[in-house]
């Protein structure tokens, strides 16, 4: 295993390279060839080849993440274990370094562990997410299984830009039950019907916040309206909770 103080003293030693020559590195087995073509890939990838010769006091916190980030991707190791890697970033680095570390773990073959508080993260890297509350695993299964079958009340409040709206099921005809659907599972109709309190755009994307009968709802909507107006619309599908467990999995089909 590279130590900081190897991979430090490749930092310093690049070499400048003329275009379209056939330039060799010569040196034993262990003396550091293959990290060295290591270490200027991953520099190059994560934005820091112009600070590689600086003293990681000299830098920001969010250089210091990278620069962290890239000493544990150039060991090329079977197994790494991130502990929010990206929360120092800019919005702009942060996107970008998620694309670049997803494609770098699938090059690598390696299993990452990753934690992260931010679930949007969480959603666009992980082939399975583990979700912890309360110090248990609440539940474990792809980012859109978390998405459209949470198993608990509180996974679904937790996972997606806007937390999944709860509805008595009595609205719709579902008693003893409450009714869970995310805020595109809804079109225009006239079976609930509310208030606009508050509207968010994100570009195309108008979300109305109103109340239904003293219940907080959030729903995509097609165009821009103004707060108080009146909004009618139908759930397209829906999820039935009790006691704030999932019980089925489609609208009409029980959960196993």
């Amino acid at each position: 295993m590279l130590r900081y103080v190897y991979i430090k003293l490749i930092f310093k030693r690049f070499i400048h390279k003329e275009p379209g020559e056939f330039f060799v590195t010569l040196g034993p087995s262990g003396a550091g060839k293959s990290t060295l073509l290591r270490v200027k890939r991953v520099a190059k990838i994560l934005g820091i080849t112009d600070i590689l010769n600086k003293n990681v006091t000299k830098i920001s916190g969010g250089q210091q993440q990278r620069v962290a980030l890239a000493r544990a991707i150039v060991r090329e190791s079977s197994f790494y274990f991130l502990d929010e890697p990206l929360s120092n970033l800019d919005a702009r680095t942060r996107f970008i370094a998620r694309g670049e570390l997803k494609r770098i773990q699938k090059e690598l073959t390696g299993t990452f562990i990753y934690v992260t508080h931010d679930q949007k993260e969480a959603m666009s890297l992980a082939d399975r997410i583990a979700v912890l509350h309360m110090g248990k695993f609440e539940q474990i299964g792809k980012p859109m299984e978390l998405y459209e079958y949470p198993k608990t009340k509180w996974v679904a409040e937790f996972i997606g830009d806007f937390p999944m709206n709860f509805l008595p099921g009595k609205m719709m005809g579902e008693e003893g039950v409450e009714i869970g659907f995310r805020p595109e599972w809804v079109k225009e109709g006239n079976d609930i019907k509310g208030v606009v309190e508050s509207i968010e755009t994100m570009g195309e994307n108008i979300y109305l916040f109103y109340d239904v009968g003293g219940n907080k709802v959030t729903i995509l909507w097609r165009e821009m309206l103004d707060i108080g107006d009146k909004v009618a619309f139908s759930i397209t599908k829906f999820r039935r909770f009790k006691d704030g467990v999932l019980i089925s999995l489609e609208n009409g089909k029980d959960s196993e």
